[in-house]
């Protein structure tokens, strides 16, 4: 008679524990990074934070959403490993690759470079008068409410599409967290279709509403460019 193996099952301390772990890991670089960056850079100011924070020093939508996703993965892979074993561990992760985690580790990642690069192009149109403006605000949002601006835009005020995306995808890691827990043979768990999609297409609609804000933004610069140009033009007159 042939022995059956025993489902994976992981003690509920284990999963508190990798957590704490992570936690205590993040503090300690936190401090280090702290203690090392050079003045006035975002390092020194932030800290582990500027792995959440935007170029326009607030937090970024985007980038909190990569970072809370490699959290997430490591914290169930880190779990599993200690739980199960090491031989358990290859099992169950080289039964069944999820490709879906491509999109979901690989998609925030792309659209928090789309949106430096279009935050980016924004600044540089800006006078130097409009960026102060924009840093009081950062700052006085900083200190405010730093969980706000994952879904505000840059006058404070509720994004629909930075709310779409943070709600799907919160949606998304709750799901992964108990469906992990509750079936860790399974290893990282499948991600309903209906769920990537949402998140997907919030996630497009996020980095295009960018681009169309950046559009916006140079119209406008290029309208207040021509209107100086001809009430000077009047004045020479």
């Amino acid at each position: 008679m042939q022995d059956t193996k025993p489902p994976v099952s992981i003690e509920w301390w284990i999963y508190l524990a990798v957590l704490a772990g992570l936690i205590i890991l993040t503090l300690i670089l936190h401090v280090m990074v702290k203690r090392s960056a050079t003045n006035n850079t975002p390092g020194k100011k932030y800290g582990v934070a500027t792995l959440i924070v935007g170029i326009d020093n607030r937090t970024s939508t985007s980038k909190l959403q990569a970072f809370l996703w490699t959290y997430a993965v490591l914290w169930a892979l880190v779990s599993l490993l200690a739980g199960a074993g090491v031989e358990d561990f290859f099992e169950v992760l080289n039964e069944d690759p999820r490709e879906e985690y491509l999109l979901l580790l690989g998609g925030p990642f792309a659209a928090a470079i789309a949106a430096k690069a279009i935050t980016t192009s924004r600044d540089s149109q800006q006078s130097k008068t409009e960026r102060a403006d924009n840093t009081d605000l950062a700052v006085t949002t900083r200190v405010s409410s730093r969980v706000v601006e994952v879904v505000a835009n840059d006058e404070g005020g509720i994004d629909l599409g930075d709310f779409q995306y943070a709600a799907f995808t919160l949606v998304a890691l709750t799901y992964f967290v108990f469906a992990f827990i509750q079936t860790p043979a399974d290893g990282l768990p499948p991600i309903p279709a209906t769920l990537l999609v949402l998140t997907g297409v919030s996630l497009s609609a996020y980095v295009a509403k960018k681009g169309l804000k950046t559009e916006y933004t140079a119209d406008h610069a290029n309208g207040k460019d021509t209107t100086a140009d001809e009430t000077k033009a009047s004045a020479d007159a």
